[in-house]
């Protein structure tokens, strides 16, 4: 089967071309990104998926090098003064 062949017979194939992708988005999300976050205290971290584990979308976050200041005010201190107001 053309299915088996795909995902059993490369699986080390699948898994270098997921990474080559996932390097690429984030790199772009990083130039972006780059010179451009004036206001910080504005952007929240978030997904469009509630039912799934959010594991690889923080990984990504985290892979953009943001620093921990931006990192920490993205995933939660921008959330917690929204909600306190």
């Amino acid at each position: 089967m053309i299915t088996d062949f795909h995902t059993h017979a490369f699986p080390e194939a699948l898994a270098e071309r997921a990474i080559r992708t996932l390097e690429a988005e984030t790199a772009d999300v990083k130039a972006r990104l780059d010179g451009r976050i004036s206001s910080p205290e504005y952007i929240l971290f978030g997904t469009d998926s509630p039912w799934q584990d959010h594991t690889e979308a923080l990984a990504r976050f985290r892979a953009l090098g943001l620093g921990p200041r931006l990192e920490e005010m993205i995933l939660s201190e921008n959330a917690g003064r929204l909600l306190d107001a």
